[in-house]
């Protein structure tokens, strides 16, 4: 079977918070990310995917004051819990985070259509 694929590159830098980017952390957290939160997200999501362990990683250098005042936030919003060295996240923060990391930091992709 033959696709049709086109290769594409976004405009915007990576890592960069986009109006797409905007628009979904209004729907979600019912305000804009910062710059230090959307830069978090990659992290996370690797912690998230190795067996849900923190441990001393989050309190490392890699990861601020503000960031973890971040996971804090999203904690009491109920879209994390995070106990001990294990972060968990609900399917819908999931989804969302996967969307923000495709919105702004998935530089080239192929267009199916």
């Amino acid at each position: 079977m033959a696709y049709n694929l086109k290769f594409q590159k976004r405009e915007n830098a990576r890592g960069t918070l986009t109006p797409k980017v905007h628009e979904l952390s209004e729907k979600l957290l019912g305000r804009q990310m910062t710059i230090t939160e959307l830069r978090l997200l990659p992290y996370l999501d690797s912690c998230i995917k190795d067996f849900n362990i923190l441990g001393n990683k989050l309190f490392g250098p890699k990861v601020s004051n503000d960031e973890i005042e971040f996971i804090h936030w999203l904690e009491e919003q109920g879209h994390v819990l995070w106990q001990a060295d294990k972060i968990m996240v609900t399917k819908e923060f999931y989804d969302f985070m996967k969307e923000v990391l495709w919105e702004s930091y998935v530089e080239l992709y192929l267009d199916q259509r």
